[in-house]
């Protein structure tokens, strides 16, 4: 079964195709070389106007199976609400059925939050993995995990690797709070 990608101009950065997402399409090497030349900018929240756009209240998104273990989950399809976190995911239709994981802007599991669902089931060893977007990159501070996903490594915007880390996992005072690049969700 396709999805259609949906589209929400308010919630994300302008890919190479001028469609609007949650997710980054950008090269790892290409955003690491531009968050180390404007780190400052991207942690001082002027690094362009997306990414000082907060998006709305609730979103989800439905993440594909990779091709490969090293290849980006594609994105098939993404909602928001600003009434809840159940109309968002209504947006995706009956394949919204599988959460992975939750990100919150806030530590704690507060704020604005994205829920992201997997087409292809919940996380085995392979797992997910996926770039979020400038707003999200740079205002991610907690995730909770769902189902069998109980292990995220993350990858900051100035290149530092956690490890597996248990979810849910509060970012506080690390070096992941408002700096992440790459998400890795798996069993």
């Amino acid at each position: 079964m396709r999805y259609k990608k949906k589209t929400i101009a308010s919630t994300s950065t302008t890919g190479a195709r001028g469609e609007k997402s949650l997710f980054s399409t950008k090269s790892a090497a290409a955003v690491l070389a531009a968050s180390l030349i404007t780190a400052p900018v991207l942690l001082s929240g002027t690094a362009n106007a997306a990414s000082d756009t907060t998006p709305p209240r609730y979103c989800a998104v439905l993440l594909g199976r990779s091709a490969s273990p090293t290849q980006a989950s594609p994105v098939l399809g993404e909602s928001c609400s600003e009434t809840s976190a159940t109309e968002a995911a209504a947006g995706l239709g009956p394949a919204a059925q599988t959460v992975l994981m939750t990100w919150y802007a806030d530590a704690g599991w507060k704020g604005t939050s994205a829920a992201i669902y997997g087409d292809y089931g919940t996380c085995d060893a392979a797992g997910y993995t996926f770039y979020p977007n400038d707003w999200w990159a740079t205002n991610m501070s907690s995730i909770r995990g769902d189902q069998h996903c109980d292990k995220v490594a993350l990858t900051s915007l100035v290149g530092f690797e956690s490890d597996g880390v248990s979810l849910p996992w509060s970012f506080g005072a690390t070096r992941w709070n408002d700096s992440v690049h790459r998400v890795h969700v798996y069993y």
